[in-house]
């Protein structure tokens, strides 16, 4: 379907279960989000989920955009958006489904964002994955209540004129919580890789981010704690907001603050020459984070990059690199969510 404005909108719910879906809204991705017309590709008041359907999204606003919760159990997606690749106000779930954001503002925005299961390749020219909105039914309601197509739009314009990167944001934990538990997730963004206004978790799955070439973003960016006990995560990117996890319990992790090239080729060794880890870069970088059970922390380990060794001590942070600052844990996914109205 070609639409000027939404796709497919539902006041209360959207389950697609099956079939093939085309969906181009406002023009496609390539046309921005309009200040004045709301153009998203799904858009539900309470729940929007996927299982099994095969689902193309080109929409200029939002691709699947919720005032409650996103569920993509199963199907595969093809998103281009020219905003939120996926949008949900309190809960995003992701535990199955083929995932593909093309192009997008933000890939995937929520207050709890949990990657369970599925293949997951999001492509953003601001935040990758952002963990940001109500944490609560009452606040998600709410928030979706106070909000209208106007208000949206000024601020919109807002976050526009303050450019990438929540640049003068608070910095405090806020409660959102990132959570990766399973599947495999590949994050390319030109803002924060991952990036939660409260903490990140991560227990299982393959987590591999190409973050920033700029030193005003990072591959990862965590008000709260940033914990790594199971899987494994690889964070490329700039070194000047470069963090490293704050709690690695099960699972060690390195940092180094060096530079490389789109295409260089890097190697992680431990002390007896085992390799660990190699990878060519897909940006250039400053700055590596890696973290899995094959690490110890307090041992050596080398890093080559391009045949250029640098030795590093895993568990330390890399001069310039921070851990991410202490704070509560989020809370848990709604279990169901009440009715606010779609926007």
């Amino acid at each position: 379907m070609v639409a000027g404005g939404d796709g497919i909108v539902a006041h209360s719910d959207a389950l697609l279960a099956g079939g093939s879906i085309d969906i181009e809204s406002g023009g496609g991705a390539s046309t921005g989000a309009a200040l004045e017309t709301s153009s998203k590709g799904v858009k539900t008041g309470v729940y929007l989920i996927v299982e099994g359907a095969d689902l193309s999204v080109d929409s200029a606003d939002d691709s699947l955009h919720s005032d409650g919760a996103i569920r993509l159990s199963s199907g595969t997606l093809e998103i281009a958006s020219g905003d939120d690749g996926i949008h949900a106000e309190v809960a995003a779930v992701l535990d199955g489904a083929d995932v593909t954001v093309s192009q997008s503002n933000e890939g995937l925005e929520a207050g709890l964002i949990t990657v369970a299961d599925g293949s997951v390749d999001i492509t953003a020219s601001d935040d990758g994955i952002n963990g940001s909105g109500s944490t609560s039914v009452e606040a998600g309601v709410a928030a979706a209540a106070a909000s209208s197509d106007e208000t949206g739009a000024v601020e919109q314009q807002d976050q526009r004129q303050a450019g990438p990167g929540g640049e003068g944001a608070d910095f405090t934990d806020s409660g959102e919580l990132v959570t990766i538990s399973g599947g495999s997730l590949v994050v390319n963004a030109g803002g924060d890789g991952l990036d939660s206004n409260g903490s990140i978790s991560i227990t299982g799955g393959t987590t591999t981010v190409w973050g920033p070439t700029n030193d005003g973003n990072g591959a990862l960016d965590c008000n709260g704690t940033m914990s790594v006990t199971g899987g494994t995560l690889l964070a490329v990117g700039s070194a000047g907001m470069a963090e490293a996890p704050s709690s690695t319990e099960g699972a060690g992790w390195i940092s180094a603050a060096l530079s490389g090239a789109q295409g260089s080729k890097v190697r992680i060794v431990d002390s007896a020459g085992t390799e660990i880890l190699s990878f060519t870069a897909s940006k250039a970088f400053a700055s590596i984070v890696y973290a899995s059970a094959q690490i110890t922390n307090g041992a050596d380990y080398t890093i080559e990059v391009d045949g250029s060794s640098t030795s590093v001590t895993a568990g330390q942070a890399a001069a310039g690199t921070g851990g991410a600052m202490g704070g509560p844990g989020g809370q848990g996914v709604p279990v169901a969510l009440g009715g606010p109205r779609a926007r």
